[in-house]
């Protein structure tokens, strides 16, 4: 029994250290709040953001835009007509990730197309561009 007691206070301190900066990051996985940004000639048209796991890879972190919500930063220019149901761009159209203040990563197309939930008048990217998107990030 003092063996087993002696043990278990041993492994206290080792749990607690856990979220010490001398055990790698692994140790203690956090989240990390995404900001998804829809770019056209330059100037923020969407954004939406997701929660990721902490020690995601970048490149994995393109997975999650199906579950993006987007909301129009100009709300005003984007009409509330709900028979409305994509939403198409032409141009410099840039998608980036951001966390905090420093982008990840981005790609460029030259168009985009949103859709509009009917339900819920939610806009987001359907699987056909995200497909297309990421053809376009496996060829960069």
């Amino acid at each position: 029994m003092k063996f087993r007691l002696h043990s278990l206070l041993l492994l206290v301190p080792l749990l607690l250290s856990l979220g010490c900066e001398i055990f790698p990051s692994y140790l203690h996985v956090g989240q990390r709040l995404l900001n998804f940004e829809i770019l056209l000639d330059d100037k923020i048209q969407f954004t939406g953001f997701r929660g990721v796991n902490d020690n995601m890879p970048v490149p994995q972190m393109w997975d999650v835009l199906a579950d993006i919500t987007f909301e129009p930063v100009d709300k005003k220019s984007i009409t509330n007509d709900p028979r409305q149901t994509t939403l198409s761009y032409q141009g410099n159209v840039v998608i980036r990730i951001k966390h905090v203040d420093e982008e990840l990563d981005s790609i460029s197309t030259e168009t985009l197309t949103l859709s509009r939930s009917e339900t819920t008048n939610d806009w987001s990217l359907n699987q056909k561009e995200i497909d297309r998107l990421k053809h376009l990030l496996n060829q960069r």
